[in-house]
C-alpha cells in the first residue's frame, strides 16, 4: 500500500514527502496551551477567589462570611478585598470595606510566608472577653497567635472602628489612621509605629520606636490624650453602680513604654507624664466625689492574661477644688485645693492597696450630721496605710481651726491644732497618740464615753497647750500653760487612766466663786470600769493664794495602795505676767501602807510620773516640786525660765546648770566643759567632772546627753611690713611673710574632735554610747568660745 507522502501530485507531475514537526514547534504549541489555560483561569478567578476566601474563613471562625469582591494583580502580587464581613449582618464580628495585601514572590517560591504589605481600609472589629479569654472577631486570641504569621514589612489601617467590651451602646474606639513597620508576631519586633485614635470626644495619639537593646519584646514612644470623657473609659462605667455615671474628661501627655514577657504572659506598661482631670464627678450608693486637677509622675502597670493587674503610681497630685462624702456615715470633706506627693500601690486580684506620702489641704471643711470643723489649712506628714489595716498619719496640723457641734450656737475656736500618731483602722474606732491645742476656746465631745473640755482659752492665760499622750492602754492627759517648749513638757497637771477611744473614763472641769470671793476650780475623773470618783479642788482666795486640796487616788496600780496630790502656792502679778511661788507635792502609799509584795511608790514613780518629777523626788515616798515660775503674757511663756527650787533640785541631780543670768531654760543645759585655746583635752579638772557626770547619769537611765563642741575662730594674722621700710622694695631673696606664719587649725574640725573625745571618755566610764548624741553631722562648729555644751535629754 502506498504511503501518504508518496502520493502523486498531478500539478507537478511528481511525488513530494511532508516534513515531521520539530521540537521547537512542539514547545510553541505547549506555550499556547498554557496561555489559553491562564486566560481561562484569570477569567474565572474573580468568581473563584471570593468563594475560596469565604470557605476558608467559615472553616476557621465558624461564623457566616460574606465577600463582595476579591481581585488579584499577578504582576505585583496584590490581593484586593472589598465588602468582607464575618458574623451576622446585625452584629458583625469583623467587617472590612476595603483591604489589600501584597505577596513577596521571592519568599513564596522559597517556601516561606510571603506576606509583605497589608492595608486595611474602612471597617470594624469587635473585641470580647469570655471565660477569662480575649476574643478577636469571635475567635480566641490564642488561635490567632497560633497561625503561621509572616514578618510584615508594613501594616497600615484607616477608619477602623473597634468595639470594646463593656463599652456603652454605640461607644467604639475609632482608629483614624495608623501604621506599623516590620511587625514580627513571633518576637513582637516593632521598630516604628504611629496611632491616631478617637474614643467619644477624646483623642489618643502615640508614636515611637521599640527598644532594640531590650531582649523582651515591646515598644516605647509618646502618648497624648485630649478631652476623653470619663464615662467612655473602659472599666470606669462600673463606678456609677448604684449612682450616676462619672462625668468629666481627662487629658494625658507623656511617654509610654510597653514590654511583653513571653514566659509569664504579662504586659508591663510604664507611663511618665501628666494626667489632667476637668470637672470630674462620680457617685455611687456608698460615696460621692468631685474635683479636678493634675497628676504628674510615673505609673507602672502590669497586666496578665487573666485580667488581673498591679499598679504603682508615684508623683504629685494637685486637685482644686475637692469634695468627698461618705453616704453611710454622712461625713463629708470639702477643700479649696489638695497638694499631695507620695506613692500608691494597688493590686486588683487581692483588692489590696497601700499609700504613702505628705500633703496639704487649703481651706478644708469637715462636716457631719449637724457639726463641722473648718480651718485655714490642713497639713499632714507621714501618711501611710494598707487595705484591711487602715490609715496612719504621723503628724497633722490645722491652723486657725473652728468647730461647731450639733446644738451649739457659738462656734468653738480651736486655735492651732496639732495631731500626732493618728490611726484610722478599718472597722474600728480611731486612735490618737497626741493632740496639741494652742490658743483654744473650745468644747469637744466624742459622744457617750468621750471627753470634753470647756472654756479652755478663757479660763487660763494664753498660750495654752493640751496634750493627750498614748491614748489607749496607759493613756494620759497633760495640760501645760505658758509656752514651755522644752524637754520638761511634762510639767503641769497630770491625770492618768484617761482612754477616750475606749470610753473608760470621763473628765469634767468646773469652777465657781463663793460669797467670800473664793474661786473654786474643780473637777472629777470618773472611771467607768470601777465604782467611785476621783475629786480635785483648787481654791484661790482673795489675796491670790492658791491651795490644792489633797486628792486621793485609789488603786494607783501598786498593790492596791492609794496616793495623794496637794500643794500650796501664791499667784501675783510680775513683769507683765503672773508669778507662781510655792510647792506642789505627790505622796505615795509608802511601804508600810502597800500590800504584801507590792513595790514602794518611790520605786515605781519613775515609770509613771514625768521625767521632772522623777528627778526632783526624794527617797521617802514623797515627790515635791518647788514652784518659782513667771508666766508671761506672750508666746514666750516662761519669761525668766525656771528658778528657785526646781533649779536647785536639778543641780543636785546633775551638777551645775547654765548661769542664772543666762538664756531661759529652753533646754536642760548643764554648765559647759571648758577647753584651752586650740587644745583637744579639757582644761583643769575636766576629766574628773566627766567621771562624776557619768555616775549621775547612771542613776537616771531615762536621761540622755547631747554634746555640741565649739572652737573659737582665730583672728586673722597681722601683716608684717616688708624689709626696707616704707617705700623701699624688699630684697629679692626675702621670705614671704605669710609663709612664715603658722597655719591656723580648722575650728569646725577641732570642735568635732573635742565632742568626740568627751563622748569616748563617758563611754569609757561605763555610760551607754546609745544615750549620747552629737549635734549636727560632725558634732561641732566654730564659735566664740572653746568649750563643749552638755544638754540633757
Amino acid at each position: 500500500m502506498p504511503r501518504p507522502e508518496d502520493r502523486f501530485i498531478p500539478e507537478s507531475g511528481r511525488r513530494r514527502r511532508r516534513a515531521r514537526p520539530g521540537p521547537l514547534w512542539r514547545f510553541f504549541r505547549f506555550l499556547l496551551l498554557l496561555l489559553a489555560l491562564a486566560a481561562i483561569g484569570y477569567a474565572l478567578l474573580p468568581l473563584a477567589l471570593p468563594k475560596a476566601l469565604r470557605y476558608g474563613l467559615e472553616r476557621f471562625t465558624g461564623q457566616p462570611v460574606a465577600v463582595d469582591e476579591v481581585a488579584l494583580d499577578p504582576v505585583s502580587g496584590t490581593f484586593t478585598v472589598s465588602g468582607l464581613r464575618v458574623g451576622p449582618a446585625s452584629a458583625p464580628l469583623l467587617q472590612l470595606a476595603t483591604g489589600s495585601l501584597q505577596l513577596d514572590w521571592d519568599r513564596l517560591l522559597a517556601g516561606e510566608p510571603a506576606l509583605s504589605r497589608l492595608a486595611l481600609g474602612t471597617g470594624q472589629v469587635r473585641l470580647e472577653r469570655r471565660d477569662g479569654e480575649w476574643l478577636v472577631g469571635g475567635e480566641p486570641l490564642s488561635r490567632w497567635r497560633a497561625l503561621p504569621w509572616p514578618v510584615l514589612t508594613n501594616l497600615t489601617a484607616t477608619a477602623i472602628d473597634i468595639h470594646l467590651p463593656g463599652a456603652g451602646s454605640g461607644q467604639v474606639l475609632h482608629l483614624e489612621n495608623g501604621y506599623l513597620e516590620h511587625l514580627d508576631p513571633a518576637a513582637f519586633a516593632l521598630p516604628r509605629y504611629s496611632l491616631n485614635l478617637r474614643l467619644g470626644e477624646g483623642r489618643l495619639q502615640s508614636e515611637g520606636r521599640a527598644d532594640p537593646l531590650n531582649r523582651r519584646p515591646g515598644l516605647k514612644g509618646g502618648i497624648r490624650v485630649v478631652g476623653l470623657p470619663l464615662a467612655a473609659v473602659p472599666g470606669l462605667e462600673a463606678a456609677g453602680a448604684g449612682g450616676s455615671p462619672p462625668r468629666g474628661a481627662l487629658a494625658l501627655d507623656g511617654s509610654l513604654e510597653a514590654r511583653f514577657d513571653r514566659n509569664a504572659g504579662e504586659w508591663e506598661l510604664s507611663l511618665d507624664g501628666a494626667l489632667d482631670l476637668d470637672g470630674a464627678e462620680a457617685e455611687t450608693a456608698a460615696w460621692s466625689a468631685a474635683g479636678g486637677g493634675r497628676w504628674e509622675g510615673t505609673l507602672r502597670l502590669r497586666l496578665d492574661g487573666e485580667g488581673a493587674w498591679w499598679a504603682l503610681a508615684r508623683g504629685q497630685v494637685r486637685l482644686a477644688p475637692l469634695r468627698l462624702r461618705d453616704a453611710g456615715t454622712g461625713v463629708g470633706l470639702e477643700a479649696g485645693s489638695l497638694a499631695w506627693e507620695g506613692e500608691l500601690d494597688a493590686v486588683s486580684a487581692e483588692a489590696d492597696w497601700s499609700v504613702r506620702g505628705d500633703g496639704r489641704l487649703e481651706h478644708p471643711v469637715l462636716s457631719w450630721d449637724g457639726g463641722r470643723v473648718e480651718a485655714a489649712a490642713l497639713g499632714f506628714w507621714g501618711l501611710s496605710g494598707t487595705a484591711g489595716a487602715g490609715l496612719r498619719i504621723g503628724r497633722m496640723r490645722l491652723p486657725e481651726a473652728i468647730a461647731t457641734e450639733p446644738g451649739q450656737a457659738t462656734p468653738a475656736r480651736l486655735g492651732n491644732v496639732e495631731l500626732e500618731g493618728l490611726f484610722l483602722p478599718s472597722g474600728a474606732a480611731p486612735a490618737l497618740a497626741r493632740v496639741r491645742l494652742a490658743d483654744a476656746d473650745l468644747t469637744l465631745g466624742t459622744g457617750a464615753g468621750g471627753w470634753r473640755l470647756q472654756g479652755l482659752g478663757a479660763a487660763l492665760p494664753p498660750p495654752v497647750r493640751v496634750e493627750v499622750v498614748e491614748v489607749g492602754d496607759g493613756s494620759r492627759l497633760r495640760l501645760a500653760v505658758g509656752g514651755l517648749e522644752t524637754g520638761l513638757t511634762d510639767l503641769g497637771l497630770l491625770l492618768t487612766g484617761l482612754d477616750p477611744a475606749a470610753g473608760t473614763a470621763r473628765l469634767e472641769l468646773r469652777g465657781r466663786v463663793d460669797d467670800a470671793g473664793m474661786l473654786y476650780l474643780g473637777g472629777t475623773l470618773a472611771p467607768f470600769a470601777e465604782p467611785g470618783e476621783w475629786a480635785l479642788t483648787l481654791r484661790l482666795d482673795s489675796v491670790g493664794a492658791a491651795h490644792l486640796d489633797p486628792l486621793l487616788v485609789p488603786d494607783l496600780g501598786y498593790g492596791g495602795g492609794g496616793g495623794r496630790l496637794g500643794g500650796a502656792f501664791s499667784l501675783a502679778p510680775a513683769e507683765g505676767g503672773v508669778a507662781i511661788r510655792g510647792e506642789a507635792w505627790l505622796e505615795g502609799p509608802g511601804p508600810e501602807r502597800a500590800s504584801a509584795g507590792a513595790a514602794p511608790f518611790t520605786e515605781a514613780a519613775g515609770r509613771d510620773l514625768p521625767a521632772v518629777l522623777d528627778l526632783v523626788r526624794n527617797r521617802g515616798g514623797r515627790a515635791a516640786l518647788p514652784l518659782d515660775l513667771v508666766l508671761g503674757p506672750g508666746a514666750a511663756g516662761l519669761a525668766e525660765g525656771v528658778t528657785g527650787g526646781l533649779r536647785a533640785a536639778l543641780e543636785a541631780a546633775f551638777g551645775p546648770l547654765q548661769p542664772a543670768d543666762g538664756p531661759p531654760l529652753a533646754r536642760l543645759r548643764l554648765a559647759p566643759l571648758a577647753f584651752e585655746a586650740e587644745a583637744e583635752t579639757p582644761a583643769d579638772e575636766g576629766f574628773l567632772r566627766l567621771a562624776e557626770l557619768a555616775g549621775r547619769l547612771g542613776e537616771h537611765p531615762r536621761a540622755g546627753l547631747l554634746l555640741c563642741g565649739e572652737a573659737r575662730v582665730p583672728a586673722p594674722p597681722t601683716a608684717v611690713p616688708p624689709a626696707g621700710g616704707d617705700g623701699v622694695p624688699p630684697a629679692a631673696d626675702a621670705a614671704d611673710p605669710a609663709a612664715a606664719l603658722p597655719a591656723a587649725p580648722d575650728p569646725a574640725a577641732l570642735a568635732a574632735r573635742r565632742a568626740a573625745l568627751v563622748r569616748d571618755a563617758l563611754v569609757a566610764r561605763g555610760l551607754d554610747a546609745g544615750r549620747i548624741a552629737l549635734c549636727g553631722e560632725t558634732g561641732g562648729h566654730p564659735g566664740t568660745a572653746d568649750r563643749v555644751e552638755l544638754e540633757l535629754r
